[in-house]
Order: C-alpha cells, then sequence, then structure tokens
C-alpha cells in the first residue's frame, strides 16, 4: 500500500481552470530522420616524409635523383610519395623535375592539406509538425511504428526537399559538428566544415509518443489540453495549437470524437471523489507522516469515486493478490475495439481465473474467436443480461464500476465519452 500512496500521487490529474477532466488520450508526432549527402572541407596533416619533400622543392631542389640523394631514399620509393603529391594537387611533376603549387605552399606553412569530399550525413531529425530541426534527438525515446493511424498527427510539409533543409543550415551545423567532435580523427589538422548540403538519400519515420490529459471547457464545448509529463509541456509547448486544431479539424483521434452517442443508459453510483485522501497523502509524504498509511489505506478502500487517473493502477492493487474476477462489459465487441475498454481489459491477461459474462455482442463468433485468440489463458465466457457498461467484482468482496457519460464538444456534432469509475465493497 505505501508503493500504491507515492504512485497515487503521481497520477494525480492537474487542475485547468474553467475545464473539467475528460480522459487521458496518446497522439503520436512523426519526425524524419534524415541522411543528407554533402560536401565538407578536411583538413588532414602532411607526413613528415612529404613536408620534408615540399620543403625541399620550395629550396629549388627540382630533380628527382637530387631529391632521392638528398633524402636518402629509394628513387622508386621516393617516386610513390611524388606521385601522391602530385594527384594531391601540391606539385606539379613532369620529366623527373617537380614544381611546388600554391596548395603545396599553403601545406607547408600549416603543414596540412585541404581537400573537399563528399560524404553522407545521418541523424538529421526534422519535426513533422514546425519543421525545426530536433538537435537533442538522443535524448528522445523514439517509437519506431504506430499501427494506429487514428493516433498520428498529419505532417505540415513534404520532407523530400532539400530546400527544408537547407533552410536550416545553421542547426544542421550544430548536428554536423557534434557528430564529427564524436567520431573525431586523431590524424586531422582540425575539425571537418560543412560546406553545403547536396541531396536527401534516405528519409525513415518514426514517432515521438505524447500522453495528454483532455479538458471540456465548464460553460461550452471548447476542449483543451495539458501535456502530461513536464518534459513534454517544455518540449512541445510551440505544438500545442497545431494539435488542438488537428482535433478540432478531426485530423486526429477520430475514435475519441464521434459523430455518435451512447444511445443507453448504464447504471451508475453516486459516491463523490474523498478529497480527505489527497490530504492524508500530502501529509504523508510532505511531513513523513508515515504512520498514517493504514488510515489512508482504509480511506483508499472505502466506497468512493476514483480520482481521475487513478483506475489503471488501483485495478492493479486489486488484481495483484485476486483469485477470482468476473468481468461484465455490456459488449463483448467493446473488448477488441473499444479504446475506452480494451486498455483496462489487457490488465487481466496473465489472470487465469477470470470469467467474462455480456450482455450482447454485434457478432460473437467473430469476437469469442478474436478474444480467445489473443487471450488463450482465459476461458470463461457467458452471456448473461445485465445493465453494466463495464463492471470488476474481485474475489466476490470488492468491485469497480465503470459508467459512461457523453459529453458535447467542439460545434455540438462531436461527443466523447468520458468514463466515472466507481468502487464499492459488497461484503
Amino acid at each position: 500500500m505505501k508503493e500504491y500512496i507515492e504512485k497515487l500521487h503521481k497520477v494525480f490529474v492537474p487542475n485547468n481552470d474553467g475545464y473539467s477532466f475528460i480522459k487521458n488520450v496518446v497522439v503520436f508526432l512523426p519526425v524524419y530522420e534524415t541522411q543528407l549527402s554533402i560536401t565538407k572541407r578536411v583538413a588532414i596533416k602532411i607526413s613528415l616524409l612529404e613536408e620534408m619533400v615540399l620543403q625541399l622543392i620550395n629550396e629549388k631542389i627540382h630533380n628527382l635523383e637530387e631529391l632521392s640523394n638528398i633524402l636518402g631514399i629509394n628513387k622508386k620509393l621516393l617516386e610513390i610519395t611524388i606521385a601522391d603529391l602530385h594527384v594531391k594537387n601540391m606539385i606539379y611533376y613532369s620529366s623527373n623535375n617537380c614544381t611546388l603549387k600554391p596548395e603545396g605552399r599553403v601545406a607547408i606553412n600549416e603543414l596540412k592539406r585541404i581537400e573537399r569530399k563528399t560524404d553522407i550525413l545521418r541523424n538529421v531529425h526534422l519535426d513533422a509538425l514546425n519543421g525545426n530541426i530536433i538537435k537533442d534527438y538522443d535524448s528522445l525515446d523514439f517509437v519506431l511504428n504506430c499501427n494506429d493511424d487514428n493516433k498520428k498527427l498529419k505532417p505540415s510539409f513534404d520532407p523530400d526537399n532539400i530546400e527544408l533543409y537547407r533552410q536550416r543550415i545553421k542547426d544542421i551545423k550544430e548536428i554536423f559538428n557534434f557528430e564529427n567532435n564524436y567520431y573525431e580523427d586523431k590524424t586531422k589538422a582540425q575539425p571537418d566544415e560543412l560546406v553545403s548540403l547536396d541531396s536527401i538519400e534516405k528519409v525513415f519515420v518514426k514517432f515521438l509518443r505524447i500522453p495528454l490529459h483532455l479538458y471540456v471547457s465548464n460553460v461550452g464545448k471548447d476542449i483543451d489540453f495539458i501535456y502530461k509529463t513536464n518534459h513534454d509541456r517544455v518540449y512541445f509547448q510551440d505544438h500545442k495549437l497545431q494539435i488542438l486544431n488537428q482535433i478540432k479539424d478531426r485530423e486526429v483521434l477520430k475514435d475519441t470524437f464521434k459523430t455518435y452517442t451512447l444511445n443507453k443508459k448504464y447504471e451508475r453510483c453516486d459516491f463523490e471523489e474523498n478529497a480527505e485522501i489527497i490530504s492524508a497523502i500530502k501529509d504523508y509524504l510532505l511531513n513523513k507522516k508515515k504512520n498514517n498509511s493504514n488510515y489512508i489505506k482504509n480511506l483508499i478502500l472505502s466506497n468512493r469515486k476514483l480520482f481521475d487517473g487513478e483506475i489503471e493502477l488501483f485495478l492493479e492493487l486489486l488484481f495483484k493478490d485476486a483469485i477470482k474476477i468476473d468481468l461484465y462489459i455490456g459488449t463483448l465487441d467493446d473488448l477488441i475495439w473499444n479504446q475506452d475498454t480494451t486498455g483496462l481489459f489487457d490488465l487481466l491477461k496473465t489472470k487465469k481465473y477470470v470469467e467474462i459474462i455480456y450482455n450482447n455482442s454485434n457478432n460473437e463468433k467473430d469476437a469469442l474467436r478474436r478474444l480467445t485468440g489473443r487471450y488463450p489463458e482465459m476461458k470463461g465466457y457467458k452471456q448473461q443480461a445485465h445493465n453494466y457498461f463495464m463492471k470488476f467484482v474481485i474475489n466476490d468482496s470488492h468491485a469497480v464500476l465503470a459508467t459512461p457519460e457523453e459529453v458535447s464538444v467542439i460545434d455540438g456534432k462531436l461527443s466523447i465519452t468520458k468514463i466515472d469509475y466507481f468502487f464499492f465493497n459488497l461484503n
């Protein structure tokens, strides 16, 4: 219970003045991981032999045999270095005679040569919503696949346009310099320099998972959200208006904001949230009153309406030592397709002593086939008339009742389902 108390404190939904909490949702932000073909300027140290050869040529010693005699190097071996300097554009070599080029004089003064090379720059991450380069990509947890198109935010532009990246050359240079320093070649005279972005080689799409607390106005039909984590509140603060507009335009979360409503009225309790729990937890955590944990336990396990955001944590607590669980579900198909019930049902996937009692099914045979395939350890399915949307009965002694309520939002033509959860003792 002590662990539960500390976790419960963290899942409390923040207050949003003028708005009421509806539910937690998740959206996925597409990010383009791009590989760019680039040109870079590279400075490479010249070898001691190259330096000596260039110095002698600078001193008017042009003949290959003379160079060989002075350096004490076999003529055939020296020809290899001479040919290399010629290819590197530092000398001109013809008929056994060498002439110094301007690049060779620079090499003598700086003991390095400069050349341009093409390369591939990886790890360029482009935010698909606002077009910004994500420079701290290595600190983020990317999701490689998102199979639910309903939760994907729509990109604001096509990533196959090199001009998008050229307009952000300053930020890309930071990534280039970071990569350059990370994989620094100690033989180089100085760090490489990014000269140009030439073309796009490859683009991969991955995602950032963004959990949201969703709210509706107390005096109208407007919606709002608060980012669930402090990191996201800072990192995605510039995305809020775009995300809200995509929600309102039904470009994302279309399954959450529906054009239809539930017609049936389900059983409901008249319990209220117990604010005394919040005060007791604050005393427990802030004032170190560890001796009141049993008092908090009794409050938590008393008849009450659960706090917003508490349901999953509370069911995990009840299921932990359960030996018998009955799940009442209004429509069997909801355990497969309804996002408001599938997540809670998944908490039961390792429990063997579960019986599912359903009131009806749109396609009973198909639903049972899917459920038994997905949850083979669950054997008990029974059709029985009842008036519950969703209800868990644990060990025949405790129950959690879920009751949906349709809330009209945005233009009044859409609705969203808010579910209240109630806990009560059966003894």
